[in-house]
């Protein structure tokens, strides 16, 4: 009995010693991209909130997360030192930091009005078109997309080119008929379709064009070399344990994925 009650008190010592071991780490996001990254009753909620936690749990941290602006997370990532991690941006090649192995992967297409008709074949043929997308979207969607969107030489952008900060706007934009066309990932869309139903009538058709080849890798920078390694490390176990994809599921189920009217117009 005494040997029985020894184990007990050994195990309760060790999880209090592994909670009182767990490091708090600070953690950018970005923000107003659902289901991925969103506000709930002002909690912090979605995909990337959970995965990025739950990889840091295991690694013994407890993630402090702070959402920052498109701009200024680009900015941590690449020069600032205010954060362990930055979360959701494209890998760059700054000696001093460091990129993940993608931890998501975005799926984006070009989606118009029906109404609208369009037949978009490749990204040349959106020259003509207002077209919005999220801040430095311009930077992750190909050569053909950033040779028609980039940045000038003048330092601005095509007259027919906008950037949202929120995808909320983005997406409202498309059915207030602001813009011509959106480039957006399909769950952000489908979710945004879906809750704003009581701003705007977002159950007009659209056509949805695939124009980008594969999907739009997004990582984490850090600038501990040893702390990137043990989080890949961490996200490859989590990923073969299946629990990356119940967690995707619980937010991406049947009633989202029908809003995005998968149905997808292919031109080659």
């Amino acid at each position: 009995m005494r040997s029985i009650v020894r184990c007990f008190c050994v195990m309760l010592l060790n999880i209090a010693v592994q909670n009182a071991e767990a490091k708090n780490i600070k953690v950018a996001l970005g923000m107003g991209r659902p289901p991925y990254i969103y506000l709930e009753q002002g909690q912090l909620k979605g995909i990337e909130v959970e995965v990025i936690g739950e990889v840091f749990r295991r690694l013994g941290y407890k993630a402090t997360f702070e959402t920052l602006s498109p701009l200024r997370l680009d900015a941590e990532a690449r020069h600032g030192n205010s954060y362990d991690a930055v979360v959701g941006v494209a890998r760059g090649n700054e000696r001093s930091i460091f990129y993940s192995e993608p931890y998501m992967h975005f799926e984006n297409y070009v989606v118009a009005l029906k109404k609208k008709n369009y037949k978009i074949k490749s990204v040349r043929e959106l020259a003509p078109l207002k077209v919005g997308t999220w801040v430095n979207a311009w930077n992750g969607l190909g050569k053909s997309f950033k040779a028609q969107f980039g940045p000038q030489l003048s330092g601005g952008y095509a007259p027919n080119y906008f950037e949202f900060l929120n995808q909320e706007d983005q997406c409202l934009a498309l059915f207030k008929e602001k813009v011509d066309a959106i480039v957006i990932d399909k769950y952000v869309f489908a979710w945004l379709r879906m809750t704003l139903a009581e701003k705007e009538d977002t159950e007009q058709e659209v056509d949805v064009f695939r124009l980008f080849n594969g999907e739009s890798p997004s990582h984490v920078a850090f600038r501990d070399k040893k702390l990137l390694h043990r989080f890949d490390e961490e996200l490859a176990k989590f990923r073969l344990s299946g629990e990356y994809d119940r967690v995707v599921r619980s937010y991406v189920g049947g009633n989202l994925a029908s809003y995005f009217k998968p149905k997808v117009t292919r031109y080659r």
